[in-house]
């Protein structure tokens, strides 16, 4: 169904279908906002520039590792050399204690490059700092974390809000997977980050998502003053460097960042239930390592040396995790050779018996540390690999759940793969289990209701169908399903959605209403739908306030002649009570239309090849004549990519967009070839009065939207 939606609290409109958008429109309440500025005059929050690009003055550092490169504070391991010890670039400029502090960032170098920004720290030398810490990586795994450096180590996952009691408790929301968050990193580039921290909160941002929010109130641990420095992190070749750091002073009532909430996620496990399955002897195999050695399994190589591991040794490492074993015994892939070694270990061949199995892992998210469910090899001695999944990032293990509908009476074999020597180049696991339906239901886990596609699985790892050839003589079917820890009422996995909350519609709203997600304060409801108007395309306000409507009919063809089907509607709320039930043709017979706006005494049509316009001089919403061909030539061999997006901008001009596939040779009716405008993917821009064309940007794929900032910025 088609629709078109407004938003009630600010006067907004979007529109679903073809086309989204929101705008708002300021009423009546902009003298109570200007009253308000003169009655109030709050004191000035002071931001000063803590580098000049030129002189190092207010900063104590080591400088066989600092210095000042192209106007930027630049810290650096060469290739081939390592750095044994943390060393930082600390600001002697005075301490801070409330402050958004906003600078640049660049990362390069080996993919373990670490750093980070200190900041309310303790300063004991350039190589013994403590306390908070902005962490940096190149995205694969600390970005945007925070850490307490010398303290209670890792204390805010990116991805997570967090409040810390007095006691330490912890309450935790997940906002999205940690995983998620690695792509939002700039690689060879500038990346921006930002720190507000007022009183017990802060909140961490990079490239403008927010990445990590807490208030800390844990005694003896939280810091609520200090200094602030720049780490240069052991380890081999590094290159950071810092640029534009802006330091804005707040006051300790400043409410930038809003509200604080925790709603905590609900960790579901299945730690009960299930059956260990059984060996060909008719005995409980040793699946749960609780014999204490690796009977049941084979290893190559060392990755799985000493192993077992009775002793938890995560919580020393990893304050607020625990390795969430089962029993006395896991595999614990760090404790005995770190991350330097590879090896396998394979299970004993075994008889599936239930439908569901479901086990323990931690450790990396890469599948270079993975564990695969394999059929045993065939004649050919070709293996199938059936499902496989890797850790989170983490070292406290979560359970994920496999689907074995499609293989019950199969002889299957588990195999723990390590093939990394780099960060975090380990797994852990523990406790496999089968699972019955019931079983599954009476740990709250949802039953799936079929087996899932092939698609990658939530720990990062691609599970997919996959010829033996092109797996090294493996076969690899999909993995099944791991559990999600996030807020039903977010856009789950998405760290640039996450801010988004349900919307809030009315018991008689439509599921479209009911599943739409929009900014806190925010809310949707129906503005116009079937039968009043169907295949909305593009849509315009005028100055009246009401709203354009192009149906596209002809579309995805271009149609002969005279025997266009599109047409513009007008409708108006005429009693003001958020409707618009009123309606009115405006034109019609139109041919594959894709873009329009309204101004300068008429109507902007693109219908391909051509930029029409229908005047409306007098404004009785009736053209004035036929439509004028004001320019033709626009391409339509791709019907998906047709001129769109029609907008005025600050400068007057009409803006729009074209795609990659159309050629086009734009110019005025009967111009030649010489005199025509080249244009393939771009934004092209039309003066109304001094009928010039131009291309203001080539480039793009398919966009299809565009809209300006109060700056003047096109997006």
């Amino acid at each position: 169904m088609y629709q078109i939606m407004k938003n009630t609290w600010l006067h907004s409109v979007a529109a679903i279908s073809a086309v989204g958008r929101l705008s708002t429109v300021i009423r009546s309440r902009c003298h109570v906002v200007l009253l308000a500025l003169l009655c109030c005059s709050p004191a000035i929050a002071q931001t000063s520039s803590l580098f000049d690009g030129q002189s190092l003055s207010d900063w104590e550092f080591d400088a066989d590792y600092w210095r000042i490169d192209g106007g930027a504070i630049v810290g650096e391991i060469l290739k081939g050399q390592t750095l044994n010890k943390n060393t930082w670039m600390v600001w002697r400029g005075g301490e801070v204690r409330d402050f958004d502090l906003r600078l640049q960032v660049k990362l390069t170098g080996a993919p373990a490059a670490n750093s980070g920004i200190q900041f309310r720290c303790q300063v004991d030398g350039v190589d013994h700092v403590s306390g908070y810490q902005a962490d940096l990586d190149q995205g694969a795994t600390w970005l945007g974390r925070v850490y307490d450096e010398h303290g209670r180590a890792l204390i805010v996952e990116r991805g997570r809000r967090v409040h810390i009691g007095p006691d330490g408790a912890r309450a935790e929301q997940i906002l999205a997977p940690a995983q998620a968050y690695a792509v939002l990193f700039r690689e060879n580039d500038w990346n921006d980050y930002r720190i507000v921290a007022i009183g017990e909160r802060v909140s961490v941002f990079v490239n403008g998502t927010l990445f990590a929010d807490f208030v800390d109130q844990e005694i003896g641990q939280r810091d609520l003053t200090g200094s602030l420095a720049f780490q240069l992190h052991s380890g081999p070749e590094t290159r950071v460097e810092f640029r534009d750091i802006q330091l804005e002073q707040v006051s300790a009532n400043d409410n930038r960042l809003g509200d604080f909430a925790v709603k905590p996620t609900e960790h579901i496990t299945l730690s009960a239930g299930g059956v260990t399955p059984l060996g060909d002897d008719g005995k409980t195999m040793n699946l749960d390592f609780e014999s204490g050695d690796l009977s049941d399994w084979t290893a190559v190589g060392d990755a799985f040396q000493g192993q077992p591991i009775r002793d938890d040794g995560i919580a020393q490492r990893w304050p607020q995790q625990t390795s969430n074993k089962q029993g006395e015994f896991f595999i614990a892939g760090f404790e005995r050779v770190r991350d330097a070694a590879v090896g396998t270990l394979t299970s004993k061949t075994f008889e599936v018996t239930h439908p569901f199995a479901s086990y323990l892992i931690g450790g990396g998210q890469d599948r270079t540390t993975r564990v695969e469910l394999l059929l045993p090899a065939n004649e050919d001695g070709q293996e199938t690999v059936i499902s496989e999944h890797a850790g989170n990032q983490r070292e406290q293990m979560q359970r994920v759940l496999v689907d074995l509908r499609d293989y019950q009476a199969a002889r299957i074999a588990i195999r723990l793969v390590d093939e990394s020597t780099g960060g975090w180049g380990h797994l852990n696991f523990d406790d496999f289990r089968f699972h019955t339906e019931s079983d599954l239901q009476e740990n709250g886990w949802n039953v799936p209701s079929a087996k899932v596609a092939a698609t990658p699985s939530a720990s990062g790892v691609a599970s997919g169908a996959a010829s033996g050839a092109a797996n090294g003589g493996r076969s690899r079917a999909p993995s099944a399903f791991i559990e999600i820890d996030s807020d039903p009422g977010q856009l789950a996995g998405n760290p640039i959605l996450q801010h988004l909350v349900p919307n809030p519609a009315g018991e008689q709203a439509n599921t479209t209403l009911v599943e739409m997600r929009v900014p806190a304060g925010f809310s949707v409801d129906l503005v116009a739908a079937e039968p009043l108007l169907h295949q909305p395309i593009a849509f315009t306000f005028d100055a009246k306030g009401r709203l354009w409507v192009v149906e596209g009919h002809s579309y995805p063809n271009k149609r002969p002649e005279g025997e266009g089907l599109d047409r513009v509607l007008i409708f108006s709320d005429e009693d003001a009570d958020g409707s618009f039930e009123t309606r009115k043709v405006f034109i019609e017979g139109l041919n594959l239309v894709s873009g329009m706006q309204v101004g300068f005494g008429g109507v902007w049509i693109g219908a391909a090849p051509e930029l029409l316009f229908i005047p409306d001089r007098n404004g009785d919403d009736k053209p004035d004549g036929p439509p004028e061909v004001l320019l033709d030539g626009f391409g339509f061999a791709d019907t998906h990519e047709t001129l769109n997006g029609f907008i005025w901008g600050p400068d007057g001009w009409l803006y729009g967009n074209q795609g990659v596939f159309n050629q086009s040779l734009v110019g005025q009716p009967g111009s030649a070839e010489e005199d025509r405008t080249p244009l393939a993917a771009g934004v092209w821009r039309y003066h109304p009065t001094r009928q010039e064309f131009e291309v203001f940007a080539h480039g793009g794929s398919n966009q299809w939207g565009l809209d300006f900032n109060e700056h003047g910025q096109l997006f």
